[in-house]
């Protein structure tokens, strides 16, 4: 007995068709912003759902990867600083230099 799954007007199972499910890690930035953007390139290009990935950065990057320089767009420091996750050592860092960030901002 062949077991099928329906997800929205999609089925899942065997004679099927594809579902594609595009990934969607850490590359938003912790920028809703740029999640949205990724979403609708996700549906442009033929997916039928995204899945968002969540991690500890501290502990699947080391510390020599998360200080290395970086060149960062304005608006993703600036949606940081509104969802308070950068540091008080970053922040002041960001303040007097907002090109100054790493992989860890």
């Amino acid at each position: 007995m062949t077991k099928k799954l329906s997800i929205g007007s999609k089925t899942i199972g065997d004679g099927e068709t594809t579902f594609f499910i595009a990934e969607i890690g850490i590359n938003h930035n912790g920028s809703v912003e740029v999640a949205k953007q990724l979403i609708d390139i996700a549906v442009n290009t033929g997916c039928d759902a995204v899945k968002f990935q969540k991690r500890t950065v501290e502990t699947v990057y080391t510390p020599e990867e998360l200080s290395a320089k970086r060149d960062v767009d304005a608006s993703i420091i600036k949606a940081a600083i509104e969802r308070g996750v950068l540091d008080e050592v970053a922040l002041k860092r960001l303040e007097k230099n907002p090109k100054d960030t790493t992989n860890g901002d």
